[in-house]
């Protein structure tokens, strides 16, 4: 630690920094060799960093603003359909819209569909499609 800080000495406005460098440092790393990661599992890697290394309220404030899913990033669901990120939820932010488009063999149709996540609390994603 700077100065050997810690706890409500260290300014709000360091915290801050520090969880979004921390999430920044994991999907885009700059040191040699270090693969980046997902947004989700970023997500979950600040969580577990969360009371030791980062605030904890700060980092539950940070979740509920990143998004978890990017837009137009390919996620399959757990309904096995698979589709694109359309839209976000300010609050939910693994809850996102999800466009599907698939042809309809019997009719040769496309059909396009969107499912809102916030609206459909039995369905999930279950892993993004690279």
């Amino acid at each position: 630690m700077p100065r050997r800080i810690e706890g409500d000495t260290i300014h709000p406005y360091a915290k801050i920094v520090a969880v979004a460098n921390a999430f920044d440092n994991l999907v885009a790393p700059r040191s040699a060799g270090a693969a980046p990661v997902m947004p989700h599992e970023a997500c979950e890697k600040l969580m577990a960093m969360a009371g030791s290394e980062l605030d904890r309220e700060f980092v539950i404030q940070f979740l509920k603003i990143v998004s978890v899913y990017p837009t137009g990033i390919t996620v399959q669901l757990t309904t096995k359909e698979t589709g694109v990120i359309v839209g976000q939820h300010r609050g939910l932010p693994s809850r996102p819209i999800v466009r599907i488009v698939r042809v309809d063999s019997g009719m040769n149709d496309m059909v396009v569909k969107e499912i809102d996540l916030a609206r459909n609390p039995t369905i999930f994603i279950e892993k993004v499609v690279n």
